[in-house]
């Protein structure tokens, strides 16, 4: 995180609360200095953002709804391809 805070102009500090937090909001300067320094599109981080967040509200769905499973409400929700049953990834890439 030293590289990428030193790369966008900001702070260690401001990058970690903001990576390790979603309480931390950033604004549009520092959101395009971290972008350019990951050599990624604001709008492609925006869009990530957004469909991360869709597809928590649909699992905070399913949990409250007996009966209907994860991967039927993902469907419900317009996530056809992430509604197909196979390994379960974290938001990391791994494995969970």
């Amino acid at each position: 995180m030293r590289r990428l805070a030193e790369e966008a102009g900001l702070s260690r500090q401001r990058v970690h609360r903001t990576v390790s937090s979603d309480q931390v909001a950033l604004d549009t300067n520092e959101l395009d200095a971290l972008c350019a320094a990951l050599g990624v599109a604001p709008l492609a981080i925006v869009e990530a953002a957004t469909q991360a967040l869709k597809a928590e509200q649909t699992r905070e769905q399913a949990q409250a709804l007996p009966g209907i499973d994860f991967y039927s409400a993902l469907a419900r929700s317009g996530y056809g391809l992430a509604a197909k049953r196979g390994k379960i990834v974290s938001d990391e890439g791994f494995e969970a």
